[in-house]
């Protein structure tokens, strides 16, 4: 599983409060303003959404989830 998030986002961090704690440590975590999260982001065709919806989730199935709203609630699927 993938997050990206960026800098300063507010939404970003609110969304972190949701990852259940067994999850956090296989979980990825990406800055979406990085060189690394943007190389990554435009592989999956994802980048437009860093100036639209942040943060960005990525299940293990390939799943996207966009929004503070989406991937909290695709979060507390998992608890």
């Amino acid at each position: 599983m993938l997050l990206f998030t960026k800098p300063h986002c507010h939404k970003c961090e609110y969304v972190k409060e949701y990852i259940p704690a067994a999850l956090k440590e296989k979980m990825k975590f990406y800055d979406a303003t990085s060189e690394e999260g943007q190389k990554l982001l435009t592989e999956m065709d994802l980048l437009d959404l860093v100036n639209t919806s942040m943060p960005i989730l990525i299940d293990d199935e390939g799943n996207v989830y966009d929004g503070a709203i989406e991937c909290r609630k695709y979060l507390e699927t998992l608890n």
